[in-house]
């Protein structure tokens, strides 16, 4: 992917340094989508944005989230603060020790072991601890036989209408959301299985927008906001979608 088909697909005058100056009372809000081995597109973005802006990535956002392959470059980018090149390696290291051939029949998975291996390689023994909120972080997963969304969060939300759990290993977290059916078996933790949040949750940003308005909520003591009141600065969602050649992203800012 060349520098120019990406300068095609974003505005950069959204990306400016100014763009991501909020009042400290409000959220920028991240989310990256599943994809499996396309996750480098959005390692790649990741990537540009760092060039662009001059800050560094985890910078920009209050609170983030990820599904999936987006899962794990959240977790690398916010919590580990893997810049954006270590990212794009990452996953062409990934491509090649996980998936080292291409499989014909789906009912054929992929090792687990090459997967952990490399997660455990990335975050060794960082915990998703609630004294590490900064910034706030949450992966999609689904639990056991359940249809509803099962967030792994370093923070605590009691006004959630989500369930979830608190504290998990980095990679234990990232093993689970990319639990993909038919590719890796579940992670089993807790005498529960934990699968891919993808199926119905491949975008987790309704799910990023739910989690953020309930913890400003909480903080701010407030059931709802007046429309000049609104408590998210600026959403931004990152895809994991080629096509034409053109690489789509999407930039909302809400006032």
């Amino acid at each position: 992917m060349q520098d120019n088909e990406i300068h095609n697909s974003v505005e950069l005058s959204r990306i400016s340094k100014a763009s991501f100056s909020s009042p400290s009372v409000k959220y920028g809000l991240l989310a990256i989508d599943g994809g499996g081995t396309r996750g480098i597109i959005p390692a790649t973005i990741i990537e540009f944005l760092e060039e662009k802006s001059g800050r560094n990535f985890w910078d920009l956002f209050d609170f983030a989230a990820g599904c999936s392959t987006g899962g794990i470059l959240v977790l690398a980018s916010m919590l580990r603060r893997a810049k954006g090149m270590d990212l794009v390696a990452l996953y062409r290291s990934l491509a090649k020790e996980v998936f080292p051939y291409q499989r014909y029949l789906p009912i054929s998975e992929y090792s687990p072991e090459r997967l952990e291996r490399l997660l455990k390689t990335e975050f060794e023994d960082m915990t998703m601890s609630p004294q590490l909120q900064d910034p706030l972080t949450f992966v999609v997963t689904k639990r056991d036989t359940e249809t509803k969304p099962f967030l792994i969060r370093n923070y605590d939300n009691p006004s959630s209408k989500h369930q979830g759990d608190v504290g998990w290993k980095c990679f234990e977290a990232a093993r689970a959301t990319t639990a993909a059916p038919t590719y890796f078996k579940p992670l089993q933790k807790n005498d529960h299985n934990y699968t891919d949040g993808g199926i119905g949750f491949n975008n987790p940003v309704e799910l990023l927008y739910d989690e953020a308005f309930a913890r400003l909520s909480s903080d701010l003591n407030k059931n709802t906001f007046a429309v000049n009141e609104c408590p998210i600065a600026y959403i931004v969602s990152i895809g994991t979608v080629l096509k034409n050649r053109r690489l789509y992203m999407y930039l909302g800012s809400g006032n």
